[in-house]
């Protein structure tokens, strides 16, 4: 067991020392991911928190008040975070591949090149985060889209694209249907919303 120091984002003081079963040369980013999880049994504060590169593949963090906190980088894949808070955190460039974010709490959060394929997110709060909700399929698709590499990403179900490879896709698979003609829809809705949030560069024309 080794004590592991967890520091508050803002002010740089130590928020809690966490007690953690590794030795020392273990990777600061397990470090942290056990130190969350101690925090989380134990009941120690998260808000606000320097949980950088925090790995956190496959945790239950379910409810999780992650409010404020930076988990920049963070290896969230598989993880469950339904209901949790992460109001405001921020989660540039975070691994939440099959993650569980149903019911959660995401409004103002930074997700800007956060790693989306296979999450959940249905009921997710969206408002005022990087992440769009850009409407529902008649079948029950749910059509969201995200900024990663400075290019919007479209998630539909299990599917997950670059915005040109989701065009080609259901261009391939469901020309001439009401389902394909709602897809590029969706699409353009999503690349309308980017464009008018300020999420994605919107070329003007030099004047004559």
């Amino acid at each position: 067991m080794i004590e592991h120091k967890i520091k508050h984002l803002s002010s740089g003081t130590v928020q809690f020392t966490a007690e953690i079963d590794c030795d020392k040369g273990t990777f600061p980013s397990v470090k942290t991911g056990r130190a969350v999880q101690w925090a989380i049994k134990t009941g120690a504060d998260l808000k606000g928190a320097d949980l950088e590169g925090a790995g956190l593949s496959g945790a239950n963090l379910w409810g999780a008040d992650f409010q404020g906190a930076s988990l920049n980088g963070a290896d969230l894949s598989g993880a469950n975070l339904r209901g949790a808070s992460l109001s405001g955190a921020y989660l540039n460039g975070a691994n939440l591949s099959g993650a569980n974010l149903s019911g959660a709490n995401l409004w103002g959060a930074d997700l800007r090149d956060a790693d989306f394929e296979g999450a959940n997110l249905s009921g997710a709060y969206l408002s005022g985060s990087d992440l769009i909700h850009a409407g529902i399929r008649s079948d029950g698709y749910e059509f969201f889209a995200s900024i990663r590499n400075g290019e919007l990403w479209i998630k539909a179900g299990c599917r997950y694209f670059s915005i040109h490879d989701a065009r080609t896709h259901w261009n391939e698979t469901r020309r001439g249907t009401q389902l394909g003609g709602e897809s590029q829809a969706l699409i353009d809705n999503a690349e309308r919303l980017a464009k008018l949030r300020g999420l994605l560069f919107v070329e003007t024309e030099e004047p004559a």
